[in-house]
């Protein structure tokens, strides 16, 4: 089972954006046209019976894979539950490291 969160996502209509600072989401806003398949999620990564929860998306000026953060493996339902939590409260970090291209490309 594969479960993603959506941080932001230009490839639909209307465009997500969950930035909770207003000024950062104007950012976001403002780069819709330059950026149409930019999109940001925490994601669960189950390789055999293992799971991670990190980030994945594509970078809004090539549209490159990329992945976000570390890779944090989960052992139980619960503690998944804490590590999206982790993620959905530091969004706008995550969200800022898009903007400035912190993220490598895949």
């Amino acid at each position: 089972m594969h479960v993603i969160v959506t941080l932001l996502d230009f490839t639909v209509d209307p465009p997500i954006i969950t930035a909770h600072a207003p000024e950062l989401k104007a950012q976001l806003q403002n780069t819709i046209s330059h950026w149409p398949e930019a999109y940001l999620y925490i994601a669960t990564n189950s390789l055999n019976t293992d799971c991670e929860i990190g980030l994945m998306g594509a970078e809004g000026a090539t549209g490159g894979q990329i992945e976000a953060g570390n890779w944090q493996p989960v052992d139980s339902l619960e503690n998944a539950v804490l590590k999206f939590q982790d993620y959905w409260h530091e969004r706008d970090k995550w969200l800022r490291g898009l903007l400035t291209s912190e993220y490598a490309i895949l």
